[in-house]
């Protein structure tokens, strides 16, 4: 780099001693010419013997200007003008070397026949060249061997005055060639440069710039979009981008073939076409609040397919953004869900249907999801003390059990939720609405309920049953001959009417024997001793 660094100062030096050297010279030419003239006037006058002076200066003036002027011209003025030339030259040579020096795109100058007489540091370290080392160099070396031809057919067409390929069309993408034989890509402009009076032949400059960057990235970004175009081609969703104009710019091959149409009728707002009248204004109101918020949004509508039929889709966009941050648009895709809206009406007229046979049962049912009661019949609210259902939405399901018996519920709730072994049917005591307790039967099944889990429960008062029941485990007796009845062994109600002796014999191991109580022997004893 040194010997480039100094190439340009010792340039300026020595058009600067030129300048010295030729104003020496025409000072000296000066001096003669006016010695010269001196002499030649005052011989010239001599000749005349003119007595009078004042005619004599006259004179002497006017052969001076005839004689000097043209001497005057041609020893001093026209070297002057020509000096003046020089440094003009030079000094435009030494801004142009400056700036040249200081480009970071490769600078080359060379002659009709093709020797470098000018390479610019960016050009040495671009090809590989040592400082100064290019000076005198042939430029095909620079070329890759393949491309020479041309090189030299275009320089033979120019100076034939024909067409050429390459000089003066502006920068093209070509290869060099660096001088450990790379090859990279530039971006080249190649030009003849502007002659002058002292130019005897052709001059061109070739300025290149390495676009092997760029070539990288234009390849990356070409990877990119390729790698971007599979994905959402195979994608099982549709896909598209839009501008900040709320343009479409892109749709994905699944969009293109739900449609029946090419993405030339789809971009922009030709997309549009397809949307159902019913549902054009809440899908544009709602692209124009989330263009204006900057976010994204979700969205079902129906879209037109390529058969006419109307399918209900799932939208949902997300705000993209350019690299240096700023809003670019949105993505967005689209997923059919017709069979899931048909799914859902089918499941919302069950529900319905679900609902006013379990409102229209006599027996109590509600349905617990997360310890709440989320529904419950006319019966269930009427037997927990509530004027009606929507009473009880709600309420904790715990607070409607005895607290004696809740620890065991729960327990219960529990194994069912972790799918362990649990009795479906169990009695609890209840609660009502005013904290009086009754005996009750529950009968419970895990269900699915508004999407979630959830227990449907039926409650069976016991209340009457178990009074029933009491009742059937008294022992008949006879109230006018104290009999009883023994309905071991028959169908209730058809047993042998016994003495109560012979019915604790039956069921019974102790022996008997007739006796008193206290209370009678004296009641007896007072009887028979009135007789």
């Amino acid at each position: 780099m040194e010997k480039n660094q100094t190439h340009l100062p010792a340039t300026q030096l020595e058009a600067q001693l030129a300048v010295v050297q030729s104003a020496a010279k025409i000072l000296g030419r000066c001096v003669l010419v006016v010695f010269a003239m001196t002499l030649l006037g005052d011989g010239f006058l001599w000749s005349l013997r003119l007595q009078d002076r004042a005619i004599g200066i006259l004179v002497d003036g006017l052969f001076v200007s005839i004689c000097c002027l043209p001497l005057l011209y041609t020893a001093i003025l026209r070297p002057l003008a020509r000096l003046a030339a020089v440094q003009a030259a030079a000094a435009a040579d030494s801004r142009f070397r400056i700036v040249a020096q200081a480009m970071r795109d490769a600078i080359t100058i060379f002659d009709a026949r093709g020797t470098i007489r000018f390479a610019n540091r960016a050009a040495e370290e671009m090809l590989g060249y040592r400082p100064g080392a290019l000076i005198g160099a042939k430029v095909e070396t620079l070329i890759p061997e393949e491309r020479r031809e041309a090189f030299r057919s275009d320089l033979h067409a120019f100076a034939s005055g024909g067409s050429t390929a390459f000089i003066g069309k502006g920068p093209v993408e070509r290869v060099s060639q660096r001088k450990n034989g790379e090859r990279f890509p530039v971006e080249l402009t190649w030009d003849r440069l502007p002659a002058d009076s002292a130019q005897k032949e052709f001059t061109f400059v070739v300025i290149q710039r390495e676009i092997t960057a760029r070539k990288r990235a234009e390849l990356t970004l070409r990877e990119s979009e390729a790698l971007f175009h599979s994905m959402t081609d195979t994608a099982p969703v549709m896909i598209w981008i839009s501008d900040i104009n709320r343009n479409v710019t892109f749709f994905n091959r699944v969009w293109l073939e739900f449609r029946g149409r090419s993405m030339d009728q789809e971009i922009g707002e030709g997309w549009t076409e397809g949307v159902h009248p019913d549902d054009q204004q809440s899908c544009r109101q709602a692209y124009d609040q989330a263009l204006e918020a900057r976010r994204g949004f979700d969205l079902e509508f129906r879209l037109r397919r390529a058969d006419g039929e109307y399918r209900w889709v799932l939208e949902r966009t997300a705000p993209r953004h350019a690299p240096d941050g700023s809003f670019a648009g949105f993505i967005g895709s689209c997923l059919d869900v017709t069979e899931r809206k048909q799914a859902e009406e089918v499941l919302r007229a069950s529900e319905k249907r679900f609902r006013e046979l379990l409102e229209s049962l006599p027996v109590a049912v509600r349905i617990v999801q997360r310890d709440t009661v989320v529904f419950a019949n006319a019966a269930d609210a009427r037997l927990h003390g509530f004027e009606s259902p929507r009473e009880e939405f709600a309420v904790d399901a715990s607070t409607q059990i005895s607290p004696q018996d809740l620890p065991r519920v729960i327990e219960y709730a529990r194994r069912r939720i972790a799918g362990e072994p649990a009795p479906r049917c169990y009695e609890v005591r209840r609660r009502r609405r005013d904290g009086t307790e009754f005996q009750a039967e529950l009968d419970a099944e895990t269900i699915v309920f508004d999407g979630a889990p959830a227990v449907l429960v039926a409650v069976r008062d016991l209340t009457d049953r178990k009074r029933i029941e009491m009742y059937e485990k008294l022992l008949p007796v006879c109230c006018v001959c104290g009999k009883i009845r023994d309905d071991a062994d028959t169908e209730h109600g058809a047993g042998h009417w016994g003495r109560f002796e012979e019915y604790l014999a039956a069921h019974s191991d102790a022996k008997f024997s007739h006796t008193f109580c206290p209370e009678c022997f004296e009641d007896y004893r007072k009887k028979n001793l009135m007789r």
